[in-house]
C-alpha cells in the first residue's frame, strides 16, 4: 500500500444503544479516525413522494481493519455516509475497500 494515497480524513462511527427506565436511547460514536483514499463512485437523483433525494456512492480505501463491518457508518468532508459494502480482499495488502452511501434531501 502507498501510503501517501491516504490523504483524507476519515472518521468511522458505531451505533450505541442505551436503555434506562424503558426508553431507548441511540447515538453514533466515534471507533477511530482513519486516513483514506476517497473516489467518488457515482450520483444520481430520484424523485419519491414528491421530492428530490440526491444519492452519491463513494468508495474508500484504508489501512485493513478486521472490526468494520456494515454495521458502522464513515464521516468524510462533513457528510455522514452508512457502509454499504466491505470489501477484505486486499487483506494481503493491507488494505480494506469500504462502498459508501449518502441520501439526503436537496
Amino acid at each position: 500500500m502507498r501510503t501517501g494515497k491516504l490523504d483524507q480524513q476519515i472518521v468511522l462511527q458505531a451505533l450505541s444503544e442505551t436503555s434506562s427506565e424503558g426508553s431507548l436511547t441511540r447515538a453514533w460514536s466515534t471507533l477511530a479516525t482513519v486516513f483514506g483514499h476517497v473516489m467518488t463512485a457515482r450520483g444520481s437523483e430520484a424523485f419519491e413522494a414528491a421530492r428530490v433525494n440526491a444519492r452519491e456512492t463513494i468508495r474508500v480505501m484504508i489501512r485493513y481493519r478486521s472490526d468494520v463491518t456494515t454495521k458502522h457508518r464513515l464521516q468524510w468532508a462533513g457528510q455522514s455516509y452508512d457502509i454499504t459494502a466491505v470489501d477484505r480482499s486486499g487483506r494481503r495488502e493491507g488494505e480494506l475497500w469500504l462502498t459508501a452511501q449518502v441520501v439526503g434531501a436537496l
